[in-house]
C-alpha cells in the first residue's frame, strides 16, 4: 500500500509542479484580460450609442412615413373629387358645346335673312326713288296691302 501511495504522492506533485506560472506572466495574463474587458465595455457602449441613434433615426422615419401616408390619403381624396368633378364638367361641356352650335347656327340663319332684308330695303328704296318724280307729280299713286 505504501507504494500505491508513493505513487500517486509522486504523479500528484508532478502535475503540480508542471501547472504553475510564473507571477510575471500570470500578471500580463490579468493586465491582458482587464484590457479587454475595458476595450469591451467601450465597444458595447459605442454599440449602444449607435443602436440609440438607429432607434431615434427609425422613430423619426416612422412619422415622416405616417406624415406621407396622410399626405398621400388626402391627395387621393382630392384627385377622386377632382376626377368626379371632372367628369361633370366634361358633362356640361358637350352641353356647352351643342349650345354654342346651335347659337352659331342660328345666328348665321339671322345673318342671312338680315342680308336678305336689306337687299329688299334697298331694292325698296331704288324703286322708291326712281319713282318719285312721277308719284310726286300725281301720275303715280302707291297702295299697300
Amino acid at each position: 500500500m505504501n507504494l500505491r501511495w508513493l505513487l500517486v504522492l509522486t504523479a500528484s506533485a508532478s502535475l503540480l509542479a508542471s501547472a504553475c506560472v510564473s507571477q510575471g506572466t500570470y500578471d500580463d495574463a490579468v493586465h491582458s484580460a482587464d484590457t479587454a474587458r475595458v476595450g469591451l465595455a467601450q465597444t458595447r457602449l459605442a454599440l449602444q450609442k449607435r443602436l440609440d441613434a438607429a432607434e431615434q433615426g427609425r422613430t423619426s422615419m416612422q412619422k415622416e412615413l405616417d406624415d406621407a401616408t396622410a399626405v398621400d390619403d388626402q391627395l387621393s381624396k382630392q384627385l377622386q373629387t377632382l376626377g368626379q368633378d371632372s367628369q361633370s364638367l366634361l358633362a356640361v361641356n358637350g352641353t356647352l358645346k351643342d349650345a354654342l352650335e346651335s347659337s352659331r347656327r342660328r345666328l348665321d340663319e339671322l345673318r342671312r335673312a338680315r342680308a336678305a332684308a336689306d337687299s329688299r330695303a334697298a331694292l325698296y328704296r331704288d324703286l322708291a326713288l326712281r319713282f318719285k318724280r312721277t308719284v310726286d307729280a300725281g301720275d303715280l299713286a302707291t297702295v299697300l296691302r
